[in-house]
């Protein structure tokens, strides 16, 4: 680990999205705590560059790989949604890991390029430490995608400035960097992974608006939505705050796969947009249609029901009734009703806003569980030029930026800890702390 010449920490918070990448910064030391949006260029940026695509560029059956467009190539889209499939499946991952992780490096060496000139001011007077926090889907109880996103990161963290200087390398020369880079040891630049949801609520419960108590998270991303129970205990301790996962479930039903679920049976006399159903309450009552009455046979969430509204409906309810036999359910089935937090760039779709709702009606209305009450979010995240209509989508970035909570997270597999940053060891990160402690009053 990097000694004592290091006199300021550069946090790099990624949040690698089946869709879209969105990256946070922030630049700390006894005198300074500045936190900020990366913007990238290209076609492939939108919204002022906040939102990267989450494509890579392919061509020659896979031989070249690029982070733009170049002769003959076709873009390869939904790299994590592909991920996650192919590592449930244990099926021909390992050329896809590959891939991954020549985004990642590429997006690793754009952030990096962003804050280098962007904070010039700052970092030309010191020495910085860089660590990359990186977003990982995993429910409560399992190690899930940890291993293979380390090795990934590892690698990508290693080469990230070929990846960005580059924009075409062979398949062959990238495979030959990941293979004798995967037990190299990191020197300048250190990873660090995060669960998803965790980033999320880290930023939510720091909130004095949010009452203490259980409520449910549900974060709707592209490939995924995760749904959490969780309990905030403010009370038993002055200096910090206790949050509880009582349950947590991963499922892949966000937006575009369900998108993609419905294109499938969609048949070719409809000319309405799935997207903008799913969205417009006036368009749904046909996406409804072909949601309940057609066979969906999908990976994984079979035991759940024959069409994709039972299928919905049934991973809700059995998260709900699973807290019910939980240490906190007679506490649980006391409520009248229980705060939901509706959150991730999929958070405006009415699909998602009344699935909670319609699945209690459907499944829990005589079992004893309270309805949710949706909540609105006062506190937004402290991100510099960053655009109101954009907060929503940059809770999990700027959630990885934030390893000083006072938060105490319970329910998550150990090695997911918020005190093992790799910043511990170095001198630096002591003076922070006592900073801190000022701060909070620790």
């Amino acid at each position: 680990m990097p000694g004592p010449e290091y006199d300021v920490i550069v946090t790099i918070g990624l949040d690698f999205g089946s869709s879209t990448t969105k990256v946070c910064y922030r630049i700390q030391s006894p005198e300074i705590d500045k936190n900020g949006a990366v913007r990238f260029s290209g076609n492939d940026a939108t919204s002022n560059g906040l939102l990267l695509d989450s494509v890579v560029y392919i061509a020659g059956d896979w031989q070249y790989l690029g982070h733009k467009e170049f002769a003959f190539s076709k873009k390869v889209r939904y790299l994590k949604t592909d991920l996650i499939a192919r590592f449930e499946e244990s099926k021909d991952i390992e050329t896809h890991k590959r891939v991954c992780s020549y985004f990642m490096a590429y997006v690793i060496g754009a952030a990096k390029d962003y804050v280098e000139n962007h904070e010039a001011r700052i970092l030309n007077r010191h020495q910085a430490i860089w660590i990359v926090n990186i977003g990982v889907p995993v429910d409560h109880d399992g190690v899930g995608l940890e291993k293979i996103y380390r090795e990934m990161m590892h690698v990508a963290v290693l080469h990230h400035r070929e990846a960005f200087r580059f924009y075409l390398i062979s398949r062959e020369r990238w495979q030959g960097y990941y293979e004798s880079s995967k037990d190299r040891p990191l020197k300048d630049m250190h990873i660090h992974l995060t669960p998803e949801l965790l980033a999320e609520v880290t930023d939510v419960f720091e909130d004095h608006e949010v009452d203490d108590g259980l409520s449910i998270i549900v974060d709707v991303g592209s490939a995924t939505v995760d749904i959490a129970v969780v309990e905030l205990d403010r009370h038993s301790s002055d200096v910090q705050h206790n949050v509880g996962f009582i349950k947590a479930k991963v499922e892949a039903l966000g937006v575009d796969n369900t998108v993609r679920y419905i294109q499938s049976k969609q048949g070719t006399d409809s000319d309405i947009s799935i997207k903008k159903g799913l969205m417009d309450q006036s368009l749904f009552t046909e996406i409804y249609k072909m949601m309940h009455d057609h066979p969906y046979e999908l990976r994984g969430l079979g035991g759940y029901g024959n069409n994709l509204v039972d299928i919905f409906h049934g991973v809700f309810s059995e998260l709900l009734m699973e807290v019910k036999k939980t240490s906190s359910g007679n506490q649980f089935s006391a409520m009248r009703s229980i705060p939901l937090y509706l959150l991730g760039g999929g958070n405006c779709y009415y699909w998602y806003q009344q699935w909670p709702e319609a699945a209690h009606r459907a499944r829990l209305s005589h079992c004893n569980v309270p309805k949710c009450d949706h909540q609105n979010l006062h506190h937004h995240p402290d991100i510099e030029n960053l655009e109101k209509n954009m907060h929503h989508r940059f809770r999990v970035a700027s959630g990885l930026l934030r390893m000083e909570t006072m938060l105490t997270v319970t329910g998550y597999p150990s090695h997911f800890r918020m005190d093992n940053y790799p910043t511990t060891k170095v001198n630096l990160h002591e003076r922070l702390e006592a900073r801190m402690a000022e701060k909070y009053g620790r």
